[in-house]
């Protein structure tokens, strides 16, 4: 009976839940969705800023890459023209950075003098021009107002100005000479070319084609020199448009050499290409060689 009375009061405590036990429990549950709509919010918001960032950075390597292909231009002795000056002011404003440089000017002329580079820096050590010259060959950039930008910067400028100097320079002191066959750009430009791709820091291969003598002597005996000739102007707009196509450019060294630079990440894709083009000249035989780093 004792037993039996102790377990009364339990009979009549009623089951279930409470309402503030349920009001409690959806408050927690707003709550935490809440603050995950917030965690999702920010996650989508830094997603998108994300996406702006790789897309602003997918235009400024465009830029860049079409800079350095017309600063590539002008070391291989592409002609210079009224354009010259507005086109290489472009591609060292892509290459430096806007955000860096606010204009950039570039003059040339007679190249008589002393290579000079100068950064000019207001009373708060912050640059306000660069100037690098070489007689009448000069490149004159404004920074943007307020950059504070160190030493090590304004080198960087400095030595990218020097570049585009250095070949306009050059190419106002001698044209490059063209073969009279193949219409591409001589051992000089060769090695202006591959200068200015060093001072850039672009990592480069080059490729080495060599005509072998001994099939050139037999094609020229059996299809004749004017054969020979048209084999070679073939060859030579072949390669100059397989280098074109991986950002680089074809040259023709000596009478039985070209010589191609491009950038070193399309190495493979342009001797399988180059081998594959070359393989069938009538009999001339053709040996593709390759480095990286330049030569």
């Amino acid at each position: 009976m004792a037993d039996h009375a102790q377990q009364l009061p339990l009979r009549s405590r009623p089951w279930g839940v409470r309402r503030g036990d349920v009001q409690a429990l959806q408050a927690s549950y707003d709550h935490h969705a809440a603050a995950q709509a917030q965690r999702l919010a920010a996650l989508a918001e830094h997603l998108a800023a994300r996406d702006a960032e790789n897309t602003r950075l997918t235009a400024d390597l465009h830029s860049a890459h079409l800079a350095l292909a017309e600063l590539a231009g002008l070391a291989a002795g592409n002609a210079l023209d009224d354009q010259t000056s507005s086109r290489l002011a472009a591609s060292l404003l892509a290459l430096a950075g806007e955000h860096l440089i606010a204009s950039v000017e570039v003059a040339f002329g007679n190249p008589t003098g002393e290579l000079a580079k100068a950064t000019t820096r207001n009373d708060n050590g912050r640059p306000v021009r660069t100037v690098v010259q070489q007689g009448q060959c000069v490149v004159d950039c404004t920074w943007q107002p307020g950059v504070d930008a160190g030493e090590d910067t304004s080198r960087i400028v400095e030595a990218l100005c020097a570049a585009v100097v250095c070949s306009l320079a050059g190419l106002a002191a001698s044209r490059v000479k063209r073969h009279l066959v193949t219409q591409l750009g001589d051992e000089r430009a060769y090695h202006r070319h591959l200068a200015l791709r060093a001072r850039l820091d672009t990592p480069t291969a080059t490729i080495d084609i060599l005509v072998d003598p001994h099939s050139q002597l037999a094609h020229s005996a059996l299809y004749g020199r004017k054969a020979w000739e048209a084999a070679l102007a073939r060859a030579a707009a072949e390669l100059d448009r397989i280098a074109h196509l991986h950002g680089g450019q074809a040259y023709h060294v000596s009478d039985l050499a070209f010589a191609l630079l491009v950038d070193e990440q399309h190495l493979d894709r342009v001797v399988g290409a180059a081998e594959e083009e070359l393989a069938d000249y009538d009999g001339l035989i053709f040996a593709v060689g390759h480095a990286v780093g330049g030569a």
